[in-house]
């Protein structure tokens, strides 16, 4: 088992360390064509995927959806929103990438969701962190502020504008992780049942988008169907559509179940300096700057402290419900 999850926490770090490389070896294609190519792509491979899933997990958890149609329409609304904030997520980083250093958009978009979500914690549900979360957020926020400050290092490829795309993406990430988990508490849904049903429902604002943004193009080949029809970028779109749409999603849930989300979360926090290397390996990033990799190291450490606390604040959380639970219990 331990060998599993060391493979599986593996495949998660490679494939989020080359995501960057891999859109931006997709050369002049448009950022929204690039999201959409990837969810044509991960739809015909999760459709056949998921119906194997349900022959070997059953459907029994479509039963409940079934007897009860406002359930069912909730669920599809919040499916809805969660491919929305997806398509948010993907084609905002696609764009920070066109627009900025690769180093700038991987710290941007990638790091900081967790920050975001910190602070929806404390906005929304009234939680109070702990001490290192908050000192953790501090010095996220710091580091992040001193690599977008130097909008000209990276060889002159940075740009304010780019980061600022980087960080939009981050809040969509955040939306997303935040959608997810409202789904899952209200329906058991298979893994790539879930994820073949919002990405359905992303499709459609996928294929609208390069068309608004006029990315499609008859020369060069910057059709919504090409990847498809000529054969374009297909080692990218096939990277994107299996690597990062079934076998990371895959190794994510084997390795929050069985090393823990604390484990998951600090992998995560490490991709973007994993991108950096392998971009700087294929030619796809520049040598980062001073204050970019001062600012990286800030955010790293800063989302570790935040991954930490987090994970200390809950268990103590639960040491506290059970403590409770079996005063009532003796008291009855």
């Amino acid at each position: 088992m331990q060998l599993l999850v060391a493979f599986a926490t593996l495949v998660v770090f490679a494939t989020e360390s080359y995501l960057p490389s891999a859109v931006r070896q997709m050369g002049s294609v448009g950022p929204f064509l690039k999201m959409t190519w990837r969810v044509q792509a991960s739809v015909v491979l999760l459709i056949p995927i998921s119906l194997l899933e349900s022959r070997r997990v059953g459907t029994q958890w479509l039963a409940p959806l079934m007897a009860h149609p406002r359930d069912a329409a909730s669920i599809l609304g919040s499916c809805a929103i969660t491919g929305a904030a997806w398509v948010g997520a993907f084609g905002l980083f696609s764009l920070s990438l066109s627009t900025t250093s690769l180093a700038h958009a991987t710290l941007c978009a990638v790091a900081m969701p967790p920050v975001y979500l910190a602070a929806w914690t404390v906005l929304v549900r009234g939680v109070r962190l702990s001490l290192l979360e908050v000192c953790g957020v501090c010095v996220a926020v710091g580091g992040i502020a001193i690599a977008v400050s130097d909008s000209g290092s990276d060889g002159g490829s940075a740009s304010l504008a780019g980061d600022g795309f980087g960080l939009c993406s981050a809040a969509c990430g955040a939306a997303f992780a935040l959608s997810i988990e409202s789904v899952r508490a209200k329906a058991s849904m298979p893994l790539f049942a879930f994820q073949t049903a919002w990405m359905m429902c992303a499709l459609p604002l996928t294929l609208i988008l390069p068309l608004l943004t006029s990315e499609v193009s008859p020369y060069p080949a910057h059709g919504l169907f090409d990847w498809l029809l000529l054969g374009s970028h297909w080692p990218q779109v096939l990277f994107l559509a299996l690597g990062m749409g079934v076998a990371s999603q895959a190794c994510m849930t084997v390795a929050a179940q069985e090393a823990g989300s604390l484990v998951l979360g600090l992998i995560w926090c490490l991709s973007p300096i994993g991108a950096g290397v392998v971009g700087w390996m294929l030619g796809e990033a520049k040598t980062p700057g001073a204050p970019t990799i001062a600012g990286g190291a800030g955010v790293t450490l800063g989302l570790a402290l935040v991954l930490i606390g987090g994970d200390v604040r809950q268990r103590r959380a639960a040491v506290e419900i059970d403590t409770w639970a079996e005063e009532e219990y003796h008291q009855i």
